[in-house]
């Protein structure tokens, strides 16, 4: 039977890669109907998550969540349109368990049919944190100034493979206030140059995605 989540998780304690298994039950919440091979990846900034998520192997979105009550709220997501273009991630739920040295995740996505926004069949998720897993190291950002920032930011960052690279400007809530138009890179150093509109002051959030990664940075507008 599915578990049920009574409080939110803690983002800090969320970060990592994490393996196991996603579960596809019947309607009864009772009975499997699928299990498939999951894995997540997940970053932390300021409140928000922003995760990746893999089934069988193959990326299936990318998404930033904020707390909501004991949930996560899904604000923002991306992935092929293959996949995303019906289904639309609406919660986030989870819960952390120490069993001797292993860390389980147990949790769910809610999800809905876009165009009549009926629920799809719920799912459960179990697993296990990677203690070292494989750092990704074909993007890495060196460096984001000013910071705080007045009107415009630099970012200076090295490409290992080459990528298609899109980069963004979010606030804490996840709302996207800028994008900086999406490029091929070939390896060595960039730098360029964001001018993302008049923002009050306050945090936040650089994102850039790539083909394999994504990587948030934070800002502070004065």
């Amino acid at each position: 039977r599915m578990p049920v989540f009574d409080q939110l998780t803690v983002a800090d304690s969320l970060l990592g890669t994490w393996k196991g298994k996603l579960y596809t039950y019947d309607w009864s919440r009772v009975n499997v109907e699928l299990e498939e091979n999951m894995t997540l990846q997940m970053q932390t900034a300021n409140s928000l998550i922003m995760g990746k998520w893999y089934v069988n192997g193959k990326f299936v979105s990318g998404f930033m969540a904020e707390p909501a009550g004991k949930y996560w709220k899904i604000k923002s997501e991306s992935g092929p349109d293959s996949i995303l273009r019906f289904v639309a991630m609406k919660v986030f739920t989870c819960q952390i368990q120490h069993h001797n040295d292993s860390t389980c995740l147990f949790g769910n996505f809610v999800r809905a049919e876009k165009q009549e926004n009926e629920p799809l069949r719920p799912t459960c998720f179990v697993l296990n944190k990677e203690n070292n897993p494989r750092v990704d190291t074909t993007f890495v950002i060196n460096r984001v100034y000013p910071n705080p920032y007045k009107s415009q930011i630099k970012v200076d960052f090295t490409v290992i493979k080459n990528d298609r690279i899109t980069f963004r400007l979010h606030d804490t809530s996840g709302h996207c206030y800028y994008v900086y138009p999406t490029r091929e890179y070939e390896p060595g150093k960039h730098t360029i140059m964001l001018s993302p509109p008049a923002l009050p002051s306050g945090s936040y959030n650089i994102g850039a995605t790539g083909i394999r990664f994504t990587l948030y940075r934070n800002i502070i507008k004065q």
